[in-house]
């Protein structure tokens, strides 16, 4: 069971983005990702709920899939170092190693709900 989920009890919702740093993305593509990324952790981290309830995993799909942040409740996340463009776009592989991501996330809650309802 996660520690963070018995220190920060706030209900969660998982956010997972799948980001492609692939080749395509070079020059300023890339830039804008670089800092809408930044942009999006700001206003989580800023949002007083969202910044304990959001959790938030970062996949990047470029050359490979990796991931990049694991799932990190978004008041603890610090910006990200910019992602460089190289390689193919695997996106397939990057939403199915997301939904996975996603579906054991949920069983982690689901799993501290019936600990907390069995030891209250």
């Amino acid at each position: 069971m996660s520690n963070d989920l018995i220190e920060n009890p706030s209900p969660r919702c998982p956010c997972l983005v799948i980001l492609d740093t692939s080749g395509s993305m070079d020059g300023k593509p890339i830039r804008e990702l670089n800092e809408g990324i930044n942009l999006f952790i700001r206003a989580l981290r800023e949002d007083e709920v969202a910044s304990f309830s959001v959790e938030v995993a970062f996949l990047r799909a470029g050359g490979d899939v990796e991931e990049i942040l694991p799932f990190t409740v978004a008041s603890e996340i610090n910006e990200c170092a910019p992602l460089p463009a190289y390689g193919n776009t695997p996106l397939g592989r990057a939403v199915e190693l997301g939904l996975d991501m996603l579906e054991r996330r949920k069983n982690e809650y689901k799993k501290m709900v019936l600990h907390i309802t069995n030891h209250g």
